[in-house]
């Protein structure tokens, strides 16, 4: 019978930008017409007005304010307000990372682990993912365990991903616990235990990754540390690709197509294929350009 394998999440390569320091706490107050400028930046922002938000973070930014420094690095680097630009980028999120803002940090350690606007240097990207660990920035954390778990720029470690992989985790972060619950379903790094991976792959389907929720459906499919059942691995797969996970809808497509927990169905399973295909195939279009809402 054909398996499920688990899938890991691999850093994607999501530029953010927040208000955080390296000390963790927020940054230093600014003069007050840097900071009125920022938090109109922000209104802008999430009212979808991107070319007036970069223009105010601009003016904070440049009257010193490290948080909108962080802003303007990450809108050059998505083309968000205004047209693409690397170079500026680069440079705007050097000087936030220099006046400590972690999210800078974490920015630079993604611009060099996908080659965007730099040369692919996953030494530098480890040297920037370390300073804003040690901030306290999770997916800093979590980055650094991908790069440990896939052994780039460093020699593999899974020990050492597993442990950066809990600290961001414990922070927060939905795909660390994904990547533990992969660690600890393939026994990389630990002794493998199904029911610890079956509890992280839940915490992070409940912090809404499409993955983990994908990796359940597997567990339920090949029954592996739970009875076999195909319904629930149906429920899982379903949530999964509602929030377009491609390899979820391939399963389900499988499903039908064999009759495992539905009655067997060729046409369902056609639409299935197919709708795994085009998702999969706009995921690989967008791979390269990927955007995270700035807070």
């Amino acid at each position: 019978m054909k398996t499920f394998p688990a899938s890991k999440l691999m850093q994607a390569w999501l530029l953010l930008v927040c208000t955080m320091t390296a000390s963790g706490q927020s940054a230093p107050p600014a003069p007050n017409q840097a900071t009125d400028a920022l938090e109109r930046g922000r209104a802008a922002l999430r009212s979808g007005q991107l070319e007036q938000a970069f223009q105010v973070f601009q003016q904070s930014a440049a009257a010193g304010n490290p948080d909108a420094m962080s802003h303007v690095g990450y809108m050059y680097a998505e083309g968000r307000g205004v047209s693409q630009n690397y170079e500026k980028a680069l440079e705007w999120l050097r000087r936030a990372a220099a006046a400590g803002n972690i999210n800078s940090m974490t920015n630079l350690g993604i611009l060099y682990s996908s080659g965007r606007g730099v040369i692919q240097d996953y030494q530098q990207a480890r040297e920037w993912f370390a300073k804003g660990a040690t901030g306290g920035e999770p997916t800093a954390m979590f980055s650094l365990g991908v790069l440990f778990e896939e052994g780039h720029g460093i020699a593999q470690d899974y020990q050492q991903a597993r442990q950066w992989f809990e600290k961001a985790a414990v922070a927060g972060n939905g795909k660390a616990m994904n990547n533990l619950g992969y660690l600890y379903d393939r026994g990389f790094g630990v002794t493998q235990d199904y029911g610890q991976a079956r509890q992280w792959y839940e915490k992070a389907a409940e912090a809404g990754y499409s993955d983990a929720m994908r990796n359940l459906g597997a567990l339920y499919y090949n029954g592996r540390g739970v009875s076999r059942n195909y319904q629930q691995a149906r429920q899982w797969f379903e949530k999964a690709a509602a929030a377009g996970n491609a390899q979820a809808m391939q399963n389900l497509g499988t499903l039908y197509d064999f009759g495992l927990g539905v009655e067997k169905d060729h046409e369902m399973a056609r639409q299935w294929y197919k709708k795994a295909a085009a998702a999969a195939a706009a995921n690989k279009d967008s791979r390269g350009n990927p955007t995270a809402q700035p807070k």
